[in-house]
């Protein structure tokens, strides 16, 4: 990229031309490298209305990018000419060479007026960027705010930090009292939970701090528990020292203050910039459902990315990874199959519920297979930002797709089991969200054979076949705040999948699987925010579990995993005469 005739001006999208704009994208993006790309890659521009205006911005987007990668939003200095300052700072080399994206805010034709004035584009572009309209980003972003505009972005990042893993502010700290005590009393209402006990691992930085500034740092020091200070050449770093729900992985919480000036446009600004973002990741919706960890090195775990072309022509890739400490040995490994939900990604299923770090700790393989395009029937399209998205082949369930899915998972098991010591009979099958849906699918038919036992959040019953044999051990869970009704009593399409597995575990028939879920439970208990369900045969096997989350949205949750794991996966195998048996802890 040399300058901005390489400029490609994003399309109006409307129902009529989607079709035939997105097949043309996906036939030019999609290669051997990534199944799920970014539609659009290069340097592109997107119209972003605010207040009664049509504003632009900028993104970059390097070649060969998947969905679900982050996006760095940024505003351009006062002064710089957009895609100069990218080139001169050296973001976009840098964007090309981590494989990150930028969303970029820019001035109007006669440059940045007052940061008030600038308010509502600057929230249109933080919007923007979480919406994905063209490219679909991770959940959360990270975010570089330069100068006076910065202070805006800081501003946004104040009143949706569950949407930033981290953010840098150059010169961009002096948000007004006002302001600060306004969010300092908020809360988000139904959670009971104060926006300033969200944390976000913040770098601020100017040669000397205004008053502002210093109260901006103490702010986010106090939200992330970060009362170790460090002192350094450049100013001081606080770390965190002291538990956070949001903080799954232990005190790894920084807020770093820099008491120096950093030219914008020098590339070793940009490298200490990137350097402090991208220790973090974020994923998650309300502030009970919500949580920071670093990211994930690919490179360093040694995750191997595996792709083939299936038995129906469609190219399949998948994530596999073995924790080092049990890497290279001879003994045969547990195995968690992990499946994306609807509009994400397997490397955004490999990091969001965290289970290679479970993996990690309990000396299990873990695989995230990837699914492909599929576009939105019109009866359930919310939108032109939902048309065409990564999906499982469960929206239609009366098409063939469901089943050609069911197909790769077979073929992909068969590739596991041929090239890594994977364990035939300890084989666990979870996901959230459309994962939850298909680990139900796939439970129901031919594929169940490969399963010891399958545990999954946030979904329901939608397609099922009735190839499925033998007892299938089970646990599922909600959230209070979920898409779905939690409530157990209720007749849902989530309540359908525990009938379902209540009548293939044989405990309950179709006439009275209703009564014996709404108040059959061999145990019903309360563990903290978690409500238990267990139905057990005669002889005291628990085949079915059930529990929902008080607070809990619609995430990927950690806590639950490790549950999973602990709960359910470890105590099951499949034994030598094919069933499947419980193991007592």
């Amino acid at each position: 990229m040399n300058s901005s005739s390489d400029l490609i001006k994003l399309p109006d999208l409307s129902f009529d031309n989607l079709e035939e704009i997105m097949k043309e994208r996906i036939s030019e993006t999609v290669t051997d490298k990534t199944v799920i790309p970014m539609l659009w890659q290069g340097l592109l521009e997107i119209k972003i209305p605010a207040g009664g205006i049509q504003r632009t911005a900028k993104l970059f987007v390097p070649k060969d990018t998947p969905q679900g990668t982050v996006f760095v939003l940024m505003n351009v200095p006062e002064g710089e000419e957009t895609v100069s300052f990218l080139q001169k700072s050296g973001w976009i080399a840098k964007a090309q060479e981590c494989g990150f994206c930028l969303f970029v805010l820019e001035p109007g034709p006669g440059g940045w007026q007052e940061p008030d004035l600038e308010m509502p584009y600057i929230m249109a572009g933080f919007q923007a960027e979480i919406q994905g309209i063209y490219c679909l980003p991770a959940f959360s972003m990270y975010v570089a705010g330069y100068g006076a505009i910065g202070v805006c972005l800081h501003k946004a990042v104040m009143q949706d930090p569950l949407h930033v893993a981290s953010a840098a502010f150059l010169d961009a700290g002096d948000v007004e009292t006002s302001f600060l005590e306004e969010f300092s009393q908020k809360t988000y209402d139904r959670y009971h939970v104060a926006c300033k006990d969200v944390p976000v691992p913040v770098l601020i930085s100017a040669r000397t701090l205004s008053p502002q500034a210093e109260a901006m740092a103490e702010y986010w020091r106090r939200a992330a528990h970060a009362d170790l200070r460090e002192d350094d050449p450049e100013g001081t770093l606080f770390r965190q020292n002291a538990p956070s729900p949001f903080t799954p992985e232990g005190n790894i919480l920084k807020v770093r203050i820099s008491r120096r000036a950093f030219p914008y446009a020098d590339p070793d600004t940009t490298d200490r910039i990137w350097a402090f973002l991208s220790g973090y990741y974020r994923y998650g919706s309300g502030p009970c459902s919500n949580m920071l960890s670093q990211k994930a090195d690919y490179r360093r775990l040694g995750v191997d990315r595996r792709a083939f072309t299936d038995r129906n022509g469609y190219r399949r890739e998948y994530l596999v990874y073995i924790p080092e400490s049990v890497r290279g040995g001879e003994k045969k490994l547990p195995v968690v199959v992990a499946i994306h939900g609807a509009s994400q990604s397997m490397r955004n299923m490999f990091e969001n519920g965290l289970w290679y770090r479970i993996a990690e700790r309990e000396g299990f393989m873990l695989v995230v297979p990837e699914c492909t395009f599929e576009p939105l029937p019109d009866w359930l399209n919310g939108g032109l930002a939902h048309a065409w998205r990564p999906l499982w082949g469960l929206i239609e369930p009366d098409s063939t797709r469901h089943h050609q899915d069911a197909e790769y998972f077979d073929e992909m098991l068969d590739r596991v089991l041929s090239e890594y010591p994977a364990d035939p009979a300890r084989i666990y099958c979870t996901g959230h969200s459309m994962g939850c849906m298909m680990t139900n699918y796939l439970g129901s038919s031919f594929v169940s054979r490969r399963f010891a036992a399958l545990g999954a959040m946030c979904g329901n019953l939608w397609a099922r076949e009735y190839t499925g044999t033998g007892n299938m051990p089970v646990f599922l869970t909600m959230g209070e705040f979920d898409l779905w009704d939690y409530d157990v009593t209720a007749d849902t399409k989530v309540t359908e999948a525990l009938d379902m597995w209540l009548i293939r575990n044989g405990l309950a028939g179709e006439s009275d699987v209703r009564a014996k879920r709404k108040s059959g439970a061999s145990q019903a208990y309360q563990e903290g925010r978690r409500h238990h369900y267990v139905w057990s045969d005669d002889a005291g096997t628990p085949w079915v579990r059930y529990a929902w989350i008080e607070k809990r949205d619609h995430m990927n949750s950690p806590e639950e995993n490790e549950m999973f794991w602990k709960e359910w996966f470890s105590r099951w195998k499949i034994g030598e005469n094919g069933i499947r048996q419980y193991m007592e802890p």
